[in-house]
């Protein structure tokens, strides 16, 4: 009993020993005991400036034309010539059309012709009126013989007013068979070629559209009308007189397609043509009288010059209704902006170089540039790229230059057992695929 007993302690003292050994041979010679320190998180930052910015309200629209007019024959007859071409620009009293004028001007002859037998009926009834009347005078005749002759000359004078009527008529239906341009604009397609016989207020030959100024009309939900009239009452303005005054509108068209981007090989728009400026600045000109029921929506139109005919009708376009001006507003760029369980936030470098997450509102967006209306300082340094490799409370390292991606450490920062100032000196490790074996040097 005694020898099993000795046995068994000696068994386990052999297993405890060799344990010990295993252990102390995993571990690497020379390790220390110490926990290893995470290096700095290596990031790009911004810094939050005060400035100026508009407070706007982003609407889509449409482009109208002022003024459209359907150029409609207001005779019949047979069209003998066309004087536009399609598509051309036409100035006010130009020449269009031209209807065959023989039948009308037969029919003005023929008018001023009855006209002058009108005339000499008259003078007629004038001359036998003269004598009834000296005869009633020396009781030569009744008095139902100047009546008589009274309505004769009464009748005669209407019949004139006829002729001259028929006359006029026939003038205007002999001035119609020219067609001139009512207005200064562009022309469409021409509907109708010349041999072509034509009726009266039948179809239109053409339609012309004015242009220079253009209107962009849109629609705000009923919700932002009362701020909208808000900012028009701010500018002194008396909502019964001109209640659309006084408001700027900058419109825009949207870019071309990603197809047609693609197709071209390019990420340019081919939109805006060379010589032409881009987004225009108008003026809001009109305001609905009434919120239309089926949208919940309220009407408006701006004004906008159009003399390089930049906006084409019936184009979509982006309207942005300038209400007032915020100043000293606090701007990042919108990449440094996070989302998380609590809503979003910035992270913001200390001046201690360590990271702060930052809770903040954001407001309207102006280009590249978010407006942050809580939660931060002009002239604090947020982050921009990096995020990934941020520990709340943590270290970072600021590091200059162009490049990366967000929450992307650039290469050759931050690497295990680099020192904050090999970072200049570091190289970007290549990537291009499986790299082969190294073979083993034989000693």
């Amino acid at each position: 009993m005694k020898l099993m007993t000795l046995f068994q302690a000696t068994a386990m003292g052999l297993a405890l020993g060799g344990l010990m050994m295993v252990q102390a041979g995993c571990k690497p010679a020379g390790a220390s005991d110490q926990k290893q320190e995470r290096p700095p998180a290596a990031v790009r930052v911004a810094v939050a400036h005060a400035v100026d910015v508009p407070v706007y309200l982003d609407e889509i629209g449409r482009t109208v034309p002022i003024q459209m007019v359907e150029i409609m024959p207001q005779i019949g007859g047979k069209l003998t010539a066309v004087h536009v071409e399609d598509g051309a620009e036409i100035e006010k009293g130009a020449k269009l059309f031209e209807i065959d004028p023989r039948p009308y001007e037969a029919q003005l002859q023929a008018a001023k012709a009855a006209l002058q037998q009108a005339q000499a009926q008259r003078q007629l009834a004038q001359v036998e009126f003269n004598r009834a009347e000296d005869l009633v005078r020396r009781n030569a005749t009744s008095g139902l013989e100047l009546e008589q002759r009274k309505a004769d000359l009464a009748g005669a004078e209407a019949r004139v007013a006829s002729a001259e009527a028929a006359v006029v008529t026939a003038e205007l239906n002999l001035n119609y068979a020219r067609i001139v341009s009512p207005l200064s604009g562009r022309g469409g397609a021409v509907l109708v070629d010349a041999g072509n016989v034509v009726k009266a207020n039948d179809q239109p030959l053409l339609v012309i559209q004015q242009l220079d100024p253009i209107y962009a009309e849109f629609s705000v939900n009923e919700n932002d009308l009362g701020t909208v009239r808000k900012y028009l009452l701010q500018n002194g303005l008396d909502l019964g007189k001109s209640p659309e005054k006084g408001l700027k509108v900058i419109v825009d068209v949207p870019g071309d397609s990603a197809q047609m981007l693609a197709a071209m090989g390019s990420a340019v728009p081919a939109t805006r043509p060379s010589g032409q400026q881009g987004a225009r600045t108008g003026e809001l000109t009109f305001l609905d009288n009434a919120v239309l029921a089926g949208t919940g929506t309220v009407r408006l139109r701006a004004t906008v010059a159009n003399a390089d005919h930049y906006f084409w009708p019936g184009q979509f376009v982006k309207v942005r209704v300038v209400l007032t001006t915020k100043k000293d507003a606090v701007l990042i760029p919108a990449l440094a902006v996070q989302v998380g369980q609590n809503g979003t936030y910035v992270v913001v470098v200390t001046p201690q170089n360590t990271a702060e997450l930052r809770p903040i509102r954001t407001g309207q967006r102006h280009g590249e540039e978010i407006v942050i209306e809580e939660g931060l300082r002009a002239g604090e340094q947020v982050v921009t790229i990096g995020h990934l490799m941020i520990q709340p409370g943590g270290p970072v390292m600021v590091i200059q230059g162009e490049g990366g991606g967000p929450g992307m450490m650039p290469p050759g920062v931050g690497q295990p057992g680099q020192k904050p100032g090999e970072v200049e000196d570091a190289k970007p490790q290549e990537i291009s695929g499986p790299q082969p074996a190294k073979e083993k040097s034989t000693p």
